[in-house]
């Protein structure tokens, strides 16, 4: 017991905390079932997002999904972005939470940990009415668009919401 006492101690002080993106389960076209995103704009979003966390000087994690790989490329440009640990570790040593797939492991244990949690709605799930009372009281919902130019979203808004996130967590 001292020494599991010990080793959080020291793991909480050496570790430094991150934003958790865990992103759409990111799906190749030869399966996509009409609500995922398909495999092209879920890559540009997943580049896209990155790259406004790197361009803000932001401190991320990327909890890929064990099965379904990004592309190498993405693997490989932002290697020391991509959490290597297990989903509850990588939940356990974040201060927030960015996720974007409701039908997901990963989304309900984010919703259930103690962590602000913003929520990037894609609209690939429909809500209960309740279903969303209960979610917007957990967390910071943001609404993507999809242009020309691919996934968007207001840029700003999420800056705001990473600064500041909603912390009533006990609802």
């Amino acid at each position: 017991d001292k020494l599991t006492s010990l080793q959080k101690i020291f793991n909480i002080k050496n570790k430094e905390k991150y934003i958790l993106y865990i992103p759409s389960l990111f799906i190749y076209d030869h399966f996509f079932d009409g609500k995922l995103v398909d495999a092209h704009h879920t890559y540009d979003w997943l580049l896209k997002l990155s790259n406004f966390f790197k361009k803000n000087n932001l401190n991320f994690k990327v909890k890929l999904h064990p099965d379904k790989k990004a592309p190498e490329k993405y693997i490989k440009y932002y290697k020391e972005n991509i959490s290597k640990e297990n989903l509850a570790k990588s939940i356990e040593n974040s201060y927030l939470i960015i996720t974007d797939q409701p039908s997901s492991s990963s989304f309900a244990a984010s919703i259930v940990s103690d962590k602000p949690l913003i929520f990037i709605n894609h609209k690939v799930h429909d809500f209960t009415d309740h279903g969303w009372l209960l979610l917007k009281k957990r967390c910071t919902i943001l609404e993507t668009k999809f242009t020309k130019e691919g996934i968007n979203l207001n840029w700003e808004l999420l800056m705001q919401s990473i600064k500041n996130p909603q912390k009533n967590l006990n609802q």
